[in-house]
């Protein structure tokens, strides 16, 4: 097993579906800007808590995995533990950095742009129907 990077901390209840994800640590052993391992990382989450793929597996993948790489660039800043929020019923998506969440409280066509305009010139784009099943 690797270094735990991120965790899910609570899943929401009878009245919510939000996925709180903890980021642990903000040294990578993997290399994260590469989509391709991020998704393994993220395969290796969904394998030790299954009820991730209740919320959203792929909502989770295609866009929230992005936005956590975004998140990460913000703990490595910032020395703080930080929280992702996934809510895909209300399509948004939130980075939470120390105590300040509506500072980085963010709509999903927002984080997108947040991200892409941190990757430069690769685009990102928010298809949660593109067929992210793919089992290596």
């Amino acid at each position: 097993m690797g270094r735990q990077i991120f965790r899910v901390d609570r899943v929401g209840g009878a009245g919510s579906d939000d996925a709180v994800v903890t980021v642990l640590t903000a040294e990578v052993d993997l290399d994260l800007n590469t989509e391709q391992a991020a998704q393994r990382e993220l395969a290796r989450l969904v394998g030790a808590d299954p009820v991730v793929v209740d919320v959203s597996a792929v909502f989770v993948a295609v866009v929230g995995l992005r936005l956590l790489l975004s998140c990460i660039q913000q703990v490595r800043r910032s020395g703080r533990p930080a929280e992702l929020i996934v809510n895909p019923h209300l399509r948004r998506v939130a980075c939470i950095v120390g105590h300040r969440p509506d500072e980085l409280r963010l709509t999903l066509p927002d984080a997108l742009a947040h991200v892409r305009a941190a990757r430069g010139s690769r685009q990102v784009s928010a298809t949660a129907d593109s067929g992210g099943d793919r089992h290596g």
